[in-house]
């Protein structure tokens, strides 16, 4: 089909540390799909999830109809994977504080999908909605 256009991504990536989580290595999109993820996780379940395993799928299908009308699809899959210890202090008998820690194993998944239609109005106008 001439009109119809279909996208495929996959990533695999990782996170850095601290003040690397702000600094950008590798591409700000791939075939059209956002990368620029500091975190997949959201900071405010996990906290700051340093060293983290980043995995992305993302697929499209679009269509053009001569009519100027643009229909698209989009579904996408996000996942990080981050394994890390958390000190703690336990309390030994006798009384003493030895500094310990217990291992957090953190698997998130987020899928998404978003049905956009786009409508040209003239040579510099358009109209669209999205359902996210």
């Amino acid at each position: 089909m001439r009109d119809t256009t279909v996208r495929f991504a996959y990533t695999r990536s990782l996170g850095g540390v601290s003040f690397d989580q702000s600094v950008r290595l590798e591409p700000s999109q791939v075939a059209g799909f956002l990368q620029a993820f500091r975190s997949i996780i959201p900071e405010a379940v996990a906290g700051s999830t340093a060293g983290a395993r980043f995995e992305t799928f993302g697929f499209a299908l679009e269509q053009k109809f001569k009519t100027g009308t643009y229909l698209g699809i989009e579904g996408g899959l996000l996942n990080s994977e981050v394994d890390r210890i958390i000190g703690v202090v336990d309390l030994d008998f006798p009384p003493a504080f030895v500094p310990s820690g217990t291992r957090q194993n953190l698997d998130y998944t987020e899928k998404n999908l978003v049905i956009t239609v786009n409508q040209l109005v003239g040579d510099w106008w358009s109209l669209g909605a999205a359902i996210a």
